[in-house]
């Protein structure tokens, strides 16, 4: 076989992944798995399912939001500021006492809900995020305090740093 065919029959290949990967109604909240249920409880604190509730929550106790905007799955440094901050005891246990946290996924292989994918891109698009993570601090009013993302030095300088938006 000639180079050139075996180019065109390397882009053909290439281009049908392609198209496969990127089928309509593929993207984030439209998968067609399971239902699995993305509130997450830790005897710490509780990931918000709904963000209205979070701002009526937010609005009674007097406590900001926190808005993680996350592709949970697939992003990268997402799974690293999770790992590194979210799931440890010293973040958890700040939580707790002082902020409502949701989480704004934007899965690819995972389930989400189509109300709770409508949620989260009404909310991408309100506050004009455009990368992941990026982590929103809000009153219960929906203004934004602070905005930050994916920091080193593990959870407490985290805490930091969030006390001083908090503020």
């Amino acid at each position: 076989m000639k180079l050139s065919a075996k180019i065109l029959l390397s882009a053909a290949v290439f281009l049908s992944a392609g198209m496969v990967i990127a089928a309509p109604g593929k993207g984030p909240g439209n998968h067609h798995q399971a239902p699995r249920r993305h509130t997450t409880s830790t005897r710490h604190y509780q990931i918000m399912d709904n963000y209205r509730e979070a701002q009526r929550l937010a609005q009674k106790t007097r406590k900001p939001i926190m808005i993680i905007f996350s592709g949970s799955d697939w992003c990268g440094w997402c799974v690293k500021l999770d790992k590194e901050v979210f799931s440890q005891p010293t973040f958890k246990n700040w939580a707790k006492d002082n902020i409502i946290v949701y989480l704004a996924d934007f899965p690819r292989r995972n389930y989400l809900s189509a109300e709770k994918a409508k949620q989260n891109n009404l909310l991408l698009k309100e506050y004009g995020v455009r990368g992941f993570p990026t982590v929103l601090i809000v009153n219960g009013n929906g203004k934004i305090l602070g905005k930050t993302g994916y920091r080193p030095g593990g959870p407490q300088k985290y805490v930091d740093h969030l006390k001083k938006i908090i503020r």
